[in-house]
């Protein structure tokens, strides 16, 4: 578990090559989430030559502090597959940043600490962020 940075029961990684791919999903990525979970497989064995041109990727490259984002979802959420599909890529291409999705109703306590009322929820680094939502919602 060391490895793969997991944090909750339920929980798993995806490894590429026995590497940490840096994206987890916390819960059983069903319903709308299915989608993403394949979307995920694939992009870590996609080359990404033809994404590194571009200027948005090049900047992420850049980044070297560490971020945990994680995105806190319902699996009947319509809009929760495209924040966890963008936040995914990125993680794919940045190996600081490392993404989880968080199943709302599975980690139903967690989510109700947070005050979480209506999905899907961005936190970096424990930090509610949601004008990214929005944002990634709208590319």
């Amino acid at each position: 578990m060391d490895k793969a940075s997991i944090t909750r029961p339920i929980s798993f990684t995806l490894l590429k090559d026995g590497e940490n791919t840096g994206i987890n999903f916390s819960g059983i990525p069903g319903g709308h989430e299915f989608n993403s979970f394949i979307l995920a497989i694939f992009r870590i064995g996609w080359t990404w030559e033809k994404v590194r041109r571009r200027s948005a990727f090049k900047k992420l490259n850049l980044l070297i502090s560490l971020l945990n984002v994680e995105t806190f979802v319902s699996l009947s959420c319509t809009h929760c597959p495209d924040v966890v599909q963008a936040l995914n890529l990125i993680s794919t291409y940045n190996k600081n940043i490392t993404v989880t999705m968080v199943d709302s109703a599975v980690f139903f306590e967690e989510a109700k600490e947070k005050d979480i009322q209506a999905v899907p929820v961005v936190f970096i680094n424990g930090e509610q962020k949601n004008q990214l939502v929005l944002k990634l919602l709208k590319s």
